[in-house]
């Protein structure tokens, strides 16, 4: 509640945030946020702000956890009202929320032709098959592995290896931990 005071009077009057605090602050607002404060974010990042304001707008982006803004912000990422530079980052940040990060998988697969053309092999393309990381379960890494084998992109392979290696890391540590964790929450 106080994070969300805080970054509507912000929005409001362009009171200063503490800059240490500032990214939480907003990230913090967005969870369970309304509409309406989906589209001060927005507007915020078009309004001619300071760079580094745009930047903690965007990223507290993936922090709002209503389904329609996520598919909101997933529109917004792949527009043209986007610049393509600025497009990966929003991607990436909703594939690390465990929340948004299937449906942002199917939004990517879904634009990948689009998302090719757009964001490039040097600039967005590795950020976002790297992202593909943050999954921890045997379907999601098989479907990850399939997708990009079935389209390769020359110059992404290192941060596909690299995804598929942490996902594995992870699904063994859920498996050899999960037993453990059990346990100790039983006692």
């Amino acid at each position: 509640a106080e994070a969300r005071r805080r970054a509507e009077r912000h929005l409001a009057d362009r009171t200063p945030l503490h800059p240490s605090l500032s990214s939480t602050i907003l990230s913090l607002a967005a969870i369970d946020g309304p509409s309406s404060l989906f589209e001060k974010y927005i507007s915020s990042m078009t309004d001619g702000g300071s760079r580094a304001d745009q930047i903690r707008f965007r990223n507290s982006l993936a922090y709002f956890t209503d389904p329609t803004l996520t598919q909101r912000a997933l529109d917004y990422a792949t527009s043209s009202e986007v610049r393509s530079q600025d497009a990966p980052d929003i991607i990436a940040a909703l594939m690390a929320q465990p929340a948004t990060a299937p449906v942002t998988w199917e939004h990517v697969k879904r634009h990948w032709t689009s998302l090719q053309k757009s964001l490039g092999v040097f600039q967005g393309l590795p950020l976002v098959v790297g992202s593909t990381r943050n999954f921890c379960d045997l379907a999601s890494r098989n479907d990850v592995e399939r997708f990009l084998s079935d389209h390769p992109i020359r110059g992404t392979e290192r941060s596909a290896q690299q995804a598929l290696e942490t996902i594995d890391r992870c699904i063994a540590t859920r498996t050899l931990q999960s037993k453990n964790l059990a346990e100790f929450l039983g006692n």
